[in-house]
Formats: structure tokens, C-alpha cells, sequence
């Protein structure tokens, strides 16, 4: 298999979820027109810690999910995962 192969089957490979795509794009809309109420968030106190479960999911467990997704296919041996890793990364750096 040559390198044009790979970068063809894993672009190949994706099956884009139409639907999927139109409901979120319909709920983005939505959510745009309708105006969220700031003051219902709550707010902590001066003075006050931020509770522990807040300040470890902001430091650590959101960060396991791209682990996950970068490890797994170097795991894997999956060339064609390590394509598309690559497709999604520069999709979204690219503005």
C-alpha cells in the first residue's frame, strides 16, 4: 500500500452523518436566536474556593479524551486512524 493509497482510505473510510449534521446546524440556529439568561449561572462568592471536582476537571480530565484519541491509534498500529488524527488536526488549526 503507497502513501495515496492510505490518504485516499481514510478519507474515503468517514461516512458523513447528514442528518447529524443538519440537526445540529438547526440547533446552533436555535440556540442563537434565543438569548440565555446570564443570571441563573451561579456565581461564587468573594472569597470563596472553587470546589475540588471543578479545579481537577479543568487541570486534568478534559485533557483525556485527545489522549485517548491520539494513543489509540499509535496503539493500534492503525495507519489509517493516524491519517485521519491528521486530517482533524489540520482541519482544525486551518482557520
Amino acid at each position: 500500500m503507497n502513501d495515496r493509497s492510505i490518504f485516499y482510505l481514510a478519507y474515503a473510510e468517514v461516512r458523513r452523518p447528514f442528518a447529524l449534521i443538519a440537526v445540529l446546524l438547526i440547533g446552533i440556529v436555535l440556540s442563537a436566536a434565543f438569548p440565555s439568561k446570564l443570571t441563573s449561572y451561579p456565581v461564587l462568592p468573594v472569597g470563596a474556593s472553587v470546589p475540588a471536582k471543578v479545579t481537577l476537571t479543568e487541570n486534568y480530565v478534559r485533557f483525556v479524551p485527545t489522549a485517548v484519541q491520539i494513543v489509540l491509534p499509535l496503539v493500534l498500529g492503525d495507519k489509517v486512524g493516524l491519517v485521519q488524527l491528521l486530517y482533524v488536526g489540520v482541519s482544525t488549526t486551518v482557520r
